[in-house]
């Protein structure tokens, strides 16, 4: 083997490496939001929803909701990055908050960062402390998270 393809072996290990990473931190942080998600009173697996699962064995496997389960889920996290799971949780909000008005609000800023925002009842924002009446999250899933775990 030459150098160069030595070399070039060497940076898609790297590669590789970066990219697991990368990828059980995705897993970590979709693991901590579907646990928030899934710890709500006004929480349901719906149909079309992506979930992770590692119920069995120690592998992980994406599992599309067809039916919604009645067992126990407790080991399964939504995937809010699937489009699907992201429209049930925005349902979600909405169903609890009582309101077809919810809708979540980008901005962008200046320095590059976006925030998410959902505006919040009055006197709910008030409990909470909410100056401005919207809970915030760095992604829409977030947001709605924020919003779900907010409302009575």
């Amino acid at each position: 083997m030459s150098a160069s393809d030595a070399d070039s072996v060497k940076r898609e290990l790297r590669e590789e490496v970066r990219n697991a990473r990368e990828s059980s931190e995705r897993l970590t942080k979709l693991e901590a939001l579907g646990t928030r998600a899934v710890a709500c009173k006004g929480w349901r697996w719906m149909a079309g929803m992506l979930g992770l699962s590692t119920h069995s064995s120690s592998r992980s496997i994406w599992i599309r909701i067809v039916d919604p389960p009645q067992d126990d889920t407790s080991e399964c996290w939504p995937d809010f990055s699937d489009p699907a799971t992201l429209g049930c949780l925005l349902y979600l909000v909405r169903e609890v908050g009582k309101t077809a008005d919810v809708s979540a609000i980008r901005s962008a800023f200046k320095d590059g960062s976006v925030v998410w925002s959902i505006p919040v009842e009055t006197s709910l924002a008030l409990k909470m402390g909410l100056e401005d009446g919207f809970v915030k999250g760095a992604t829409e899933a977030e947001a709605l998270v924020a919003a779900l775990e907010a409302l009575p």
